[in-house]
């Protein structure tokens, strides 16, 4: 944003007149289809099946309005989602629109106005998608720099409005999880959990998917439970546990538990008998976590890989989260809750070291997960309290 130009020598007080309305415009188009989660956090257990999945006429609608200006951002999108037989998903995302901001106060005739194209690869799990992408962005409009003139050539150039213009891109990173699924159709929100039948106000991105093709058959549950606890075995043997493998273990875990959820509702069979095995799966990766944080205590592994390797294993619902944000904790998991209070004592340790060396990046990020995770005791050293 920092390459507008316009003509004429009111530059500064351009550059100062500019901050509202293309700001504005650009805020409006990123909160609008940088989707968040909804205030009312509804804990979920749903999950697209395997196979194909088509959604369409995604809307997104923001109006932003304060005593200088009004602000709207409209788009309409969809996705194209494959699950494999393993929980995996793949895909694709997109997303246009366009933005629109004018000034409310008298005489002042400023505007702006913006097209945007959000694409990006889906990945992650038919529970918690993610999507990576990026947005570019056209963004043009009119600063009246004279506002109280209302049209009078009153400045040195002659002239009252000047436009400006400027195109960019941006990475972005996102995820969702479904609301409700059958068989052959899925419900969400990109915004966040929602239940079903909810009205809308006309700002919501709710989603339907249909499964596009025929069910997928081929889905071998209990030779999928045996490679993980085969997997397991060979991670915690592991002399120095090593980050990617652990981390490549944690997301086969996440695909197997998406598998089932959406196997609950789609010809689970007789598969889902798995008992006392599936039982002892959720213990190896407890036991698993807890080696990783032991070492990551006793100062191995760098606070990013701490952070990413946990932050995988917590978003894929080991404490009933869905999403980023969707912090629905279920406190009757206490094998997973212990493991929670692990992780925090292991970063409060590290952010006080840090701020003692003043290490600026390392606090940020333990700041971030602090937040992200609801880590209180963490947030409050961040706070200074």
């Amino acid at each position: 944003m920092h390459s507008w130009k316009s003509p004429g020598p009111d530059t500064g007080r351009l550059r100062l007149a500019a901050a509202f309305g293309p700001a504005a415009v650009l805020l409006a188009i990123v909160t609008t289809v940088q989707p968040v989660m909804a205030e009312s956090c509804v804990p979920t257990v749903a999950a697209f099946p395997p196979g194909h999945w088509v959604a369409r006429g995604i809307t997104v609608r923001s109006e932003i309005s304060d005593d200088r200006s009004t602000t709207v951002v409209a788009g309409s999108g969809g996705f194209d989602l494959t699950v494999d037989a393993t929980g995996a998903a793949s895909g694709t995302f997109s997303l246009a629109g366009v933005g629109y901001s004018q000034s409310w106060i008298e005489g002042d005739d400023s505007s702006s106005a913006a097209g945007y194209i959000k694409t990006g690869e889906m990945s992650g799990t038919g529970t918690v998608v993610r999507i990576d992408g990026e947005m570019e962005v056209q963004i043009e409009g009119v600063i009246d720099v004279e506002p109280n003139q209302d049209g009078d050539q009153s400045n040195q150039s002659g002239q009252d409005l000047f436009g400006f213009g400027n195109t960019f891109t941006r990475p972005f990173f996102t995820q969702f999880s479904p609301s409700a699924a059958a068989c052959n159709s899925v419900f969400g929100s990109l915004g966040g959990p929602v239940e079903y039948g909810t009205e809308s106000d006309g700002s919501e991105s709710y989603f339907m998917a249909f499964r596009a093709g025929a069910k997928a058959t081929e889905v071998d549950v209990q030779g999928q439970l045996a490679e993980l606890i085969e997997d397991a075995q060979f991670v915690l043997n592991m002399d120095v546990l090593d980050t990617d493998v652990l981390a490549s273990f944690v997301l086969d875990m996440l695909q197997f538990e998406s598998l089932l959820a959406s196997l609950e509702s789609c010809d689970p069979g007789d598969e889902l008998e798995l008992g006392a095995a599936w039982a002892m799966l959720q213990s190896v990766m407890f036991n698993t976590i807890r080696t990783f944080l032991d070492a990551a205590d006793g100062g191995a592994y760098s606070t990013r890989d701490v952070i990413t390797t946990i932050g995988i294993w917590l978003q894929g619902g080991s404490l009933g989260w869905r999403g980023a944000d969707c912090l629905e904790i279920n406190d009757a998991n206490t094998g997973a809750m212990d493991l929670l209070v692990r992780f925090e004592d292991v970063l409060l340790e590290r952010y006080i070291d840090a701020r003692d060396a003043n290490a600026t990046a390392e606090m940020q990020q333990i700041a971030v997960a602090a937040y992200q995770y609801g880590l209180a005791r963490v947030t409050a050293a961040v706070e200074g309290n």
